[in-house]
């Protein structure tokens, strides 16, 4: 068969495919490796080279096993043909549309909320800097008409509404109609958000970029996502400029972000978002003192006009008396453009924290009347988003602890451990799900996390230990194998019970200090559970198992020195590890190949832990079946031991592995609930995160980011983070 041929799959009856659906199966069948799977579905099918019997079953064995190996090796490995990558590409700015329009609602800047701010645009052209005026809304089409590569830099002031602008862009970028007849493909390149917080700007920007897709959108693939932004695919929207830096590292982080731009990417479309002093301070430390060949866009302060025909408009569907007390507000800021008042309200933040304490205690307006500074305005509208949020609070059991100084400590908690994080160079401005137990203290809850951990694997552990001391098959064992460590139980060591418990002690005491020690944060995308697409679970499963026995078999088959060691002789060393090798390599990969199957994409935020632990419950079963398969497998051909007894070696080295495994796999759900009980205690937060983390994004007091939870703002996070607790 030619390299170039598509093997054709006969169509199924009274099937009928679309010109589009041929076309795009066969620009997936146009690679040999695509070939080679239709060619081994054929062989299993008898189709082909016409053997039969034995020889055509140990054939279509072969050719499954390449099958196998070959979906294996294109999961790893993801084709990189033109149409795989524009399907990913597709693909990702769909997911890319959906996680912007979601955080469209949550900062509501839907349609009916989002003020037409005006903006000042500063273009480089032939004769110099083109300066003129627009409005945010008008921010997409100011991006297009920019000269290639389109580099873009976005500046406002704290609160001006630079995430609500860029997430314009992103949006209006990515706006199209696929209900149409001639809705059109994505275009190259598509807009991707990203935040820069966290990263310490050392890795090359197209690595970092590569590994923060991977993170934000977990089914991208890293060899994907590097094809993506090396055919020119991704326009990054880069937003956290200002967030990178700790105050020990001094705008190094920033500056050297923007050195990268300047370097490799100068060639390249990038939008970055930044506050203008911030920018300010890092353009002095870069070698290009700003972003090379940008055009600059400032948003500028929303003026009086604005934001009393803004406050006007909100009030209309009140009652006439609440109409009143609005418009007295409206009338204090035209009366006073340069007062308190309007100087406060003058960015779309002020102005929407204004709207949600006006309408729910209309009595707000006469305490903003008498605020004699902005700063007190401010802090009057930070105070009454609680008691705001409050206000729509459903009657229901599971909210019965949500008073107002309870959620202000709550909150106060999250804003700490932001900081914390960030001091310490992680991401400062959002946290996830299976990240929470920070709170709580990390170094308290590893410890308590793997003192649980020893004592449930502990107790169970040496019960069983106890069992097979009882049961009369620790004599048969170590009789059966004479290695050296199993003179622990035969008298040089410490003898009988005394040499199980110890091993049940051991064995605790390194699982509890390997899940102790485990850190994920901040966390790789590598490991991220991912699902293969259109890929079968059994397939991988048994893939990963026939090469892992492989492995097990050439490495161990390879040191007789082993069984010689062990008091065995060479020849039958060599048998043991063999067979030993074989059945513990495709039990264990069958166990392997089913929990990478299997792992789930983390798309909602909320569903994190639970999709751990079910993860981590479904991992453990199926490591208990392969391993007790393997252990009575081994004890039945390799030892030479009755059916009974294999059978018992099995069930209880099952177990074993179970109660092993799930704490390993699970461990951040572990700490979660750890964290809760601790919570319980210390009322740090509530004992129900996941229930308080969305209730406070559903009553505006927190948004989303990809899975991760962070402030609607960063100046309310910074003022929570100054107020006294509650008494």
């Amino acid at each position: 068969m030619s390299p170039g041929c598509v093997c054709a799959h006969p169509p199924r009856p009274g099937h009928r495919q679309s010109g589009d659906s041929r076309l795009t199966w066969a620009s997936r069948h146009v690679d040999r490796s695509s070939c080679s799977i239709t060619v081994c579905r054929h062989a299993l099918a008898g189709k082909l080279f016409g053997v039969t019997g034995t020889e055509g079953a140990v054939v279509r064995a072969g050719v499954t096993a390449a099958n196998w190996g070959t979906s294996l090796w294109r999961w790893w490995r993801p084709p990189t043909d033109t149409a795989s990558v524009t399907a990913a590409a597709e693909d990702l700015a769909g997911r890319v549309f959906s996680k912007e329009s979601r955080l469209r609602r949550d900062l509501r800047s839907g349609r009916g909320d989002l003020l037409p701010v005006a903006i000042e645009v500063s273009s480089p052209s032939k004769t110099g800097m083109e300066i003129y005026e627009s409005d945010v809304c008008a921010i997409a089409s100011r991006y297009e008409s920019l000269d290639l590569p389109r580099r873009l830099l976005v500046l406002g002031d704290a609160g001006s509404g630079k995430t609500v602008a860029a997430n314009l862009l992103v949006l209006q970028l990515l706006e199209r109609s696929p209900g149409s007849a001639d809705a059109k493909r994505v275009e190259r390149p598509f807009p991707v958000r990203v935040n820069a917080a966290g990263w310490d700007g050392t890795k090359a920007f197209s690595d970092w970029l590569a590994t923060r897709l991977c993170y934000d959108y977990p089914h991208l693939r890293p060899k994907m996502a590097q094809k993506l932004i090396e055919d020119g695919w991704i326009l990054p929207v880069i937003d956290g400029l200002d967030e990178m830096d700790t105050p020990e590292s001094q705008a190094s982080r920033g500056s050297a972000l923007l050195n990268h731009l300047n370097g490799a990417w100068c060639n390249e479309p990038v939008v970055v978002v930044c506050r203008a002093d911030e920018f300010t301070t890092l353009s002095l430390e870069t070698t290009e003192k700003g972003l090379f060949g940008a055009a600059i866009v400032t948003l500028q302060s929303v003026t009086d006009k604005l934001i009393s025909g803004h406050l006007t408009r909100k009030s209309r569907r009140a009652t006439e008396t609440t109409r009143e007390i609005w418009s007295q507000v409206a009338t204090r800021v035209t009366n006073e453009p340069d007062g308190p008042l309007a100087t406060a309200l003058n960015t779309p933040w002020m102005l929407g924290l204004a709207v949600t304490a006006l309408r729910h205690d209309p009595g707000t307006a006469d305490r903003l009347r008498s605020c004699t500074t902005a700063d007190a305005v401010k802090d009057l509208l930070f105070a009454a988003q609680i008691p705001a949020a409050i206000h729509e609070l459903e009657l229901k059991n599971e909210y019965s602890e949500y008073t107002g100084d309870n959620i202000r400590a709550w909150m106060q908690s999250l804003a700490r451990c932001l900081e914390n994080r960030r001091n310490t160079g992680r991401d400062g401005t959002a946290i996830r799900l299976d990240e929470i137990w920070e709170i709580a203290g990390s170094s308290r809850c590893r410890i308590l996390h793997g003192l649980t951990v020893a004592a449930i694997v502990m107790i169970p552990a040496t019960i069983m230990f106890l069992f097979v001391n009882a049961s009369g098959l620790t004599a048969r064992f170590t009789t059966e194998i004479p290695i050296w460590i199993a003179a622990w139980f035969r008298g040089s060591g410490p003898s009988g019970v005394a040499g199980w418990v110890a091993g049940g002690l051991i064995l605790a005491l390194g699982i509890a200090l390997m899940v102790a020690m485990d850190d994920e944060s901040p966390p790789d995308p590598r490991y991220i559970k991912r699902r293969a697409p259109e890929e079968s679970t059994w397939q991988n499963a048994l893939v990963v198992g026939f090469v892992s026995g492989l492995m097990v078999v050439l490495w161990l088959g390879l040191t007789p020195v082993i069984g010689v060691m062990a008091g065995v002789d060479i020849g039958i060393a060599h048998v043991l590890v063999l067979e030993s090798g074989l059945i513990v390599g495709l039990a264990g990969g069958l166990a392997a190949g089913f929990g990478l199957g299997t792992a789930r994409q983390v798309e909602d935020e909320t569903r994190l832990i639970r999709d751990e632990s079910y993860d981590a419950i479904r991992f453990g079963g199926v490591a208990a079946l392969t391993s007790g398969l393997a252990a009575g497998g081994i004890s039945a051909v390799v030892l030479g031991l009755t059916s009974g007894d294999a059978l018992t070696i099995g069930l209880v080295l099952g177990l074993m592995v179970a109660l092993t495994i799930v704490p390993l796999v699970g461990r951040m759900a572990g700490r979660f609930f750890i964290a809760t009980l601790v919570f319980r205690f210390t009322k740090a937060f509530p004992a129900r995160p996941t229930v308080f983390l969305d209730w406070s994004r559903r009553s505006g007091l927190l948004r989303v980011n990809g899975t991760a939870y962070q402030f609607r703002h960063e100046t309310y996070r910074q003022w929570l983070q100054r107020q006294p607790p509650p008494e």
